[in-house]
């Protein structure tokens, strides 16, 4: 009997220390606070660590707290907090955290996450991580990476790729602006009946620059034969990858 009572003065003595020392001394009581997130995260259910998440997120005096409900609700695998996680993050400047966060989320199937890793690796000077990442979500078929690939691969003069992600985002992904962009690449290349498909399948999606594009292109006079004995200086054509 007398060792339980033991206990129990034991414990209310050390819960008196704590909320003194937290009036005291306020890094006690943030320490304090972050064992309770790891306590209720780590043994509690996974949505009320969200829960909590969401509350600290909310007030800009709880940004370390809500770092880390933030943090184990991520490791619950929900999309969700590990995306609010990463602009949390991005907010504070902490690019590669909030890159991995947002990665995170891109692969537990948030397609915006995926958006927001590609730009955020390519806009902090991972230029190459980022076409390499952008590939393998194009080829996983996420929504708009094929279009962003293709734009990563112009700014790094890879023709090829460039080619392969935007023709991928173009008709296969159904994405507007690749067709748009993909056009322009091929008129760049002087590859003119290929940029004219493109800009098609772009007014076919809907975007009615590309219409009123082609329909000025269908209009255009044709070339007007020169008069017999008029010189003309006549230019090949250039040659279409693999012609020679």
């Amino acid at each position: 009997m007398s060792s339980v009572r033991l206990i129990f003065t034991t414990i209310l003595i050390l819960i008196v220390a704590g909320v003194g020392l937290s009036f005291v001394n306020p890094d006690f009581a943030q320490v304090r606070q972050l064992i309770s997130v790891d306590w209720t995260c780590k043994f509690s259910r996974h949505r009320d660590c969200f829960i909590l998440f969401e509350s600290y997120r909310s007030s800009r005096s709880h940004r370390e707290l809500a770092e880390r409900a933030g943090h184990w609700a991520c490791r619950f695998k929900n999309p969700t907090a590990c995306a609010e996680l990463g602009q949390i993050y991005e907010d504070e400047r902490k690019w590669p955290l909030a890159i991995v966060a947002y990665a995170e989320a891109c692969d537990l199937k948030l397609e915006k996450a995926c958006i927001d890793e590609l730009v955020l690796t390519s806009g902090s000077g991972q230029v190459d991580e980022a076409l390499l990442r952008g590939r393998e979500l194009c080829q996983r078929d996420v929504p708009m990476t094929c279009y962003l690939s293709g734009i990563l691969a112009q700014k790094l003069k890879d023709r090829e790729t460039a080619t392969w992600a935007l023709y991928e985002g173009c008709f296969k992904q159904s994405t507007t602006e690749a067709c748009i962009a993909l056009s322009k690449f091929y008129t760049f290349q002087k590859q003119l009946e290929e940029s004219k498909q493109a800009l098609v399948r772009a007014c076919d999606l809907g975007s009615t620059l590309a219409c009123l594009q082609n329909t000025v292109l269908a209009n255009k006079p044709a070339a007007v034969a020169p008069a017999p004995g008029t010189a003309v200086n006549i230019r090949k054509p250039a040659a279409r990858p693999g012609q020679h």
